[in-house]
């Protein structure tokens, strides 16, 4: 699993070409003194190895990367920001148990599977089946929108 350890400074454009991916991108934010971090590393590995054909999974170490984690708004870590399109969809802030963490990844899969499809245009632009927007469609997890049922 691709694991961002090293300084990015200057080169956060590879990072944010990640998040633009098609599929969706976990980015697990953990720090080296955090013991829940330490903790979900290797459930964090174990689910990325399981689901690498159905989505991106990253880590993101905070203290070689303040300035993602800022940009990112992470106060704290473990944080685990949930991507598509480049656009934060979900998220889950401190610890949780293994299970939960399973099912939130399997969630954000299963959920963008089933709701975003190709649209025929030349763009390749992407469509939500539920509400019907484009690339700036939120509703599938229902973070704020107010379109949708």
């Amino acid at each position: 699993m691709p694991e961002i350890n090293e300084d990015l400074k200057g080169r956060s454009n590879s990072f944010e070409m990640v998040l633009d991916s098609e599929v969706p991108v976990g980015v697990f934010f953990w720090a080296d003194g955090c013991k829940w971090s330490k903790h979900f590393i290797l459930t964090y590995d174990i689910i990325a190895s399981s689901v690498k054909d159905r989505a991106i999974l990253v880590k993101v170490n905070v203290d070689s990367n303040p300035e993602i984690a800022e940009k990112y708004g992470v106060g704290g870590t473990p944080t685990i920001k949930f991507f598509f399109l480049g656009r934060n969809i979900s998220q889950l802030v401190g610890y949780v148990h293994d299970e939960t963490l399973r099912e939130e990844i399997e969630k954000v899969i299963q959920t963008h599977r089933d709701t975003v499809k190709k649209s025929s245009s030349a763009f390749g632009s992407v469509r939500c089946e539920y509400c019907g927007e484009t690339v700036t469609c939120d509703c599938c997890i229902g973070l704020g929108s107010t379109t949708g049922g």
